[in-house]
């Protein structure tokens, strides 16, 4: 999460930097929203659920994991 917070302002660009010194939670929302996105490349939307807590604060939680069945299958098969 470190690397992707540091990484943001060169996906979205300059625009973010200047968002996020005016309104930090939008910015933040942007952040949240960025990483939903980037999430159903591996998992589908229906199985992700977002819970805002506040402004600066967010959970995330996946159900039914696809690539963690996956994981699991691959490490039976080898041990």
């Amino acid at each position: 999460m470190k690397v992707y917070k540091k990484m943001m302002p060169v996906i979205i660009g300059y625009a973010f930097k200047f968002i996020k010194t005016l309104s930090p939670g939008r910015a933040f929302k942007m952040f949240v929203d960025d990483i939903l996105k980037d999430g159903q490349v591996t998992e589908p939307l229906s199985n992700t659920e977002l819970v805002s807590l506040s402004d600066r604060e967010a959970v995330i939680k996946t159900k039914n994991s696809v690539m963690l069945k996956k994981y699991r299958e691959i490490i039976k098969n080898r041990c």
